[in-house]
Order: structure tokens, then sequence, then C-alpha cells
């Protein structure tokens, strides 16, 4: 029996977040996280979501996203699935490198939204790889590497 079918509602958003198994690197160095940025922002364009905040990290990332359609699933899928191959063809690796699909937590109202927005954000300074998140570059913090990238798709950041 598969696995059941995820839901998703066009104009919805959703905190989109999908860790390393055992809590190993999905991103080694900052070639790995430009690549995965790139590959983001070309499904964000091709299935049209809209962007609220994104942080990669060490093992895992986390994306706010909000669809104009109801289509994450494709996009997710291609995402992991194109960064796992690439990840292991870079590192000479096999095997998985996601420990499962990715959750998905839909945003119930505006509070919770900015909520997820500043804990996504705040993600580098909580695990003290900086002191503010205006210093880690793979964010959509406004002045960040990531926010540039993706800034005609953000919202309210």
């Amino acid at each position: 029996m598969g696995r059941p079918l995820r839901v998703f509602e066009a104009d919805g958003i959703y905190h989109l977040t999908t860790h390393g198994v055992d809590d190993r690197p999905i991103f080694i160095d900052d070639v790995d996280r430009q690549s995965f940025a790139l590959r983001l922002l070309r499904i964000v364009r091709r299935e049209r979501w809209a962007i609220w905040a994104a942080c990669l990290m060490d093992t895992h990332y986390h994306a706010v996203v909000q669809p104009l359609e109801a289509r994450v699933g494709d996009g997710m899928r291609v995402v992991n699935g194109a960064h796992s191959r690439a990840f292991n063809r870079r590192h000479e690796r096999r095997g998985a490198l996601f420990e499962s699909r990715y959750t998905d937590t839909p945003i119930k109202d505006e509070a919770h939204l900015w909520s997820t927005v500043n804990y996504v954000h705040d993600n580098p300074v909580r695990a003290g790889m900086v002191d503010h998140p205006g210093d880690w570059p793979w964010s959509t913090y406004p002045g960040c590497a990531l926010a540039r990238l993706l800034g005609p798709h953000l919202r309210g950041v």
C-alpha cells in the first residue's frame, strides 16, 4: 500500500522542512547550498510558489511557501530528488540523503505565519552558527544572499 496522498490548498501557506538521515549533513559547503538554491528557484518559478521564508542549514532546510496552485508535492519531489542525486554524485556517496519525504505544516493564521517566519530566520542563531540572522547568507532574512536570489518571489519579508 502506498503512502497517503498529501492535500494542499491553492494559496494555503505551508512550512516545509526536510532533514538528513540521522541528522547527517545535506549541505557540505556553499557549492551544495548554491546548487540547491538554484534548484529551489526553478521550482518556485515552475510551480508558481510565493516564498515567505527559507533557510538552508547543514543538516536540514526550511521553506515557508504559498503555492498559487495546489501543487507542492511535485515540486518537493523534484527539489529533494535532484539535490540527493547531485549531492551523492559530487560527494561520491550513495543511498538516501533525506530521512523521509518532507514535513509539511499548514499555517493556521497570521500569528502562526509570523512566528514561523521568525523561527526559520532565527534557526542559524539558535544553532550557534551566527550571532544575528542577517549574518547567515543562506536565508531569506533581509539582505542575505538567499533573499536576493529569491527576491521576486518573496512575500512579506
